[in-house]
């Protein structure tokens, strides 16, 4: 049986900086890009820290994938690679791949994001998922595969 990734499993590694808004106004598009390249800066240099972290990379690819920099799709593989059963880095995968027109890899790990959540309790929460449910994912990949966009 599959296992989603339980948030208690591990311990967490430290928060990433999230990309801030402009603090004053939105006007001021340069400190925003220094704000986000120095949080993409400090999520590399944490991957190079704990490269056996499935976490430290999938956050590294939603970071790369929002900025449009690096390569979004390795750091997704890299965290599948060190945890095959990490259902929302397969889910961003399929996803970076869609936006990128390859639909057949695209397709394959949506069926994997969804084989991995599919024994599990529609309640259970996500791991990564910020409170996102198993039975929310569930729906969310099913409007994949029904041709409707989310």
């Amino acid at each position: 049986m599959a296992r989603l990734r339980a948030t208690a499993a591990k311990p967490t590694p430290a928060p990433l900086p999230a990309p801030q808004p402009p603090a004053s106004s939105p006007a001021s598009p340069a400190a925003a890009d220094g704000d986000r390249a120095a949080a993409l800066d400090a999520c590399i240099a944490l991957a190079e820290r704990n490269r056996l972290d499935p976490v430290v990379h999938f956050r590294l690819g939603l970071l790369e994938e929002e900025l449009g920099v690096g390569d979004p799709i390795a750091a997704f593989k890299r965290a599948l690679y060190l945890d095959s059963d990490f259902a929302l880095a397969d889910y961003h995968l399929a996803l970076a791949y869609w936006r990128r027109g390859k639909l057949a890899p695209a397709q394959r790990h949506f069926r994997n994001a969804r084989a991995t959540v599919a024994a599990h309790d529609a309640t259970e929460l996500v791991a990564e998922g910020g409170g996102l449910t198993v039975a929310e994912l569930r729906s969310m990949i099913d409007l994949w595969f029904s041709g409707e966009e989310p």
